[in-house]
């Protein structure tokens, strides 16, 4: 009898985990259906447009409560162009989204060598029926601090320090260059162009990169992992999804670890490295190695030595070429 209870309670138990799956996949699927369903109440229009003298401006603090921000850098722009989007979830009437945007602080202003661009809702509740985005125009050189807690968050063309927070959106960075912290719960990340230092983490998304030169920090709770073109020093982890990495240069260790898929890595050939490959099975061939290859590990050094490449799996096979 005990072994038949036994099955039951795994049952029982891969029962739950699947209806927790199941809630959680619809949550998103919703929040996504609301997200898209927005109404944009002035067409493709701003609702307001403020601009600045950069001249003195070194920094930008963006800040809302429910929609998007977009920060676009340009080399010699000597304006800043502050544009704020209203989007209503019901009505495209004006004089009721007019009554909505009292419910709303709102702060466009220059204070020292700062640009802020804030939209808070009065309410503790968050039963607002509209939301409130921003797009911003500054030089290449501004240091920028952007946050929200209910749209998509996305940089291109800046070169400083940078911070992203989202909680319910995707982060896009394109053509960066400095330490940048991107962190979001319910989004994926992707990334294009970004030489520099970066730490990069979702709970709830995938993470897409290419054309990487420097440090980076990655990880995710729920999903996969894809690197291409990359030059540094990597260290990536996920708990639910496979590991993709095509890395043209070491200057540094790499580290790719999931508990939840395979990793397929592509290593520059004729580079000394001190190699760690872990997982159900590590398919590879090994040229000038030495130290301990089995079916699935591989510990020692290739060409001498050198850099850490550390793959470990406990989800899958880790497959290397080299190139």
């Amino acid at each position: 009898m005990q072994p038949f209870s036994f099955t039951n309670n795994q049952l029982k138990k891969n029962t739950v985990m699947k209806r927790q799956k199941f809630l959680v996949v619809m949550f998103l699927l919703l929040t996504t259906t609301l997200l898209t369903s927005c109404i944009d109440a002035y067409g493709d229009d701003p609702y307001m447009v403020k601009k600045f003298d950069a001249s003195s401006v070194s920094s930008l603090d963006v800040n809302t409560s429910g929609g998007s921000i977009t920060a676009i850098g340009e080399s010699g722009r000597n304006e800043i162009v502050v544009e704020m989007y209203v989007n209503s979830w019901k009505t495209k009437d004006k004089g009721k989204i007019q009554e909505e945007l009292e419910k709303f602080d709102i702060k466009i202003t220059k204070e020292g060598n700062q640009i802020i661009a804030s939209a808070k809702s009065k309410s503790t509740f968050g039963n607002n029926q509209i939301s409130i985005s921003f797009k911003v125009y500054v030089p290449t050189s501004i240091s920028a601090d952007l946050n929200t807690s209910g749209g998509s968050i996305t940089m291109t063309g800046l070169s400083g320090n940078q911070k992203l927070n989202t909680s319910g959106g995707s982060i896009t960075m394109k053509n960066l260059n400095g330490d940048i912290v991107a962190t979001t719960s319910g989004g994926s990340i992707h990334i294009n162009d970004v030489r520099g230092e970066l730490k990069g983490t979702t709970s709830g998304g995938s993470i897409n990169a290419g054309k990487l030169n420097g440090t980076f920090n990655l990880s995710t709770s729920g999903g996969s992992i894809k690197l291409e073109d990359i030059r540094g020093e990597v260290n990536a982890h996920t708990s639910g999804g496979g590991i993709r990495a095509n890395v043209l240069e070491l200057t540094g260790d790499i580290t790719l670890k999931t508990s939840g898929g395979s990793i397929h890595a592509t290593l520059p050939a004729n580079t000394g490295m001190d190699v760690y490959f872990s997982g159900n099975s590590v398919n590879t061939t090994l040229s000038n190695f030495s130290g301990k290859s089995e079916d699935d590990k591989v510990n020692g050094t290739i060409n001498g030595g050198g850099s850490k490449v550390t793959l470990v799996t406990s989800g899958g096979s880790v497959n290397v070429n080299y190139q």
